[in-house]
């Protein structure tokens, strides 16, 4: 999809919410689970070239501006601050915010 100023080469989930579709850009080979939100300016991607790509689990926040970059995991219910620059993994529940990401506390009320 290459609409709106967005460059998405990858197939989202039926369920994955974008909530304005502007500058978001993701790479092709960024794997995203179900029930994802992805808020507007936010890139998923390579963080150096051949480097690898995030995996993305389900029911993620992603908030608008933020920058996930790099072979890194990003497991499910995480919530990912507004302008973060996300380039280690996090795990379940986890809400982490800054530059660079880091977190704020685990958030484990979630169904998996």
């Amino acid at each position: 999809m290459s609409a709106l100023g967005c460059d998405v080469y990858k197939k989202l989930p039926v369920s994955t919410y974008i909530g304005h579709p502007y500058g978001i850009v993701i790479h092709s080979k960024v794997e995203i689970g179900e029930g994802c939100t992805i808020m507007h300016n936010v890139t998923i991607g390579e963080g150096v070239p051949g480097g690898g790509v995030p995996v993305v689990g389900s029911n993620v926040f992603i908030g608008a501006g933020a920058i996930l970059l790099g072979d890194i995991e990003i497991q499910n219910n995480v919530t990912i601050g507004a302008g973060s620059v996300v380039t280690k993994s996090f795990t379940y529940g986890s809400v982490v915010a800054g530059n660079p990401a880091k977190l704020i506390r685990v958030d484990n009320d979630h169904e998996n």
